[in-house]
């Protein structure tokens, strides 16, 4: 049960990453965001669409699969205040680089 754990909050975190990743050009924070909807999917739709004709091991693991979306946001708290942080300075820099260019 716990190999199905691990694999579950794997699972999630991978999804996580490589969405990140491939909309790494819309920016952090939106790439960030896109990627934690897509780890975050509707499990619950996957097994209606199933009809319930699952063995006993698939609905273990769609259980375990509530872990990750229910801990992921406040395992990546650290994260998203830091790529917050980092959004909140770029643009006080670029604003101090427009009053020295006007003059003011």
């Amino acid at each position: 049960m716990l190999e199905l754990a691990a694999l579950a909050f794997v699972v999630s975190f991978v999804v996580l990453g490589l969405t990140t990743l491939i909309f790494a050009w819309a920016g952090r924070e939106r790439a960030f965001v896109l990627g934690l909807m897509a780890s975050q999917r509707n499990m619950g739709l996957m097994l209606a669409a199933t009809g319930g004709a699952l063995p006993d091991l698939a609905w273990l693991y769609f259980a375990l699969c509530q872990f990750p979306i229910y801990l992921s946001p406040h395992l990546l708290t650290p994260l998203a205040r830091r790529l917050v942080a980092r959004s909140e300075i770029k643009p006080k820099a670029s604003e101090s680089r427009l009053r020295c260019s006007n003059g003011s």
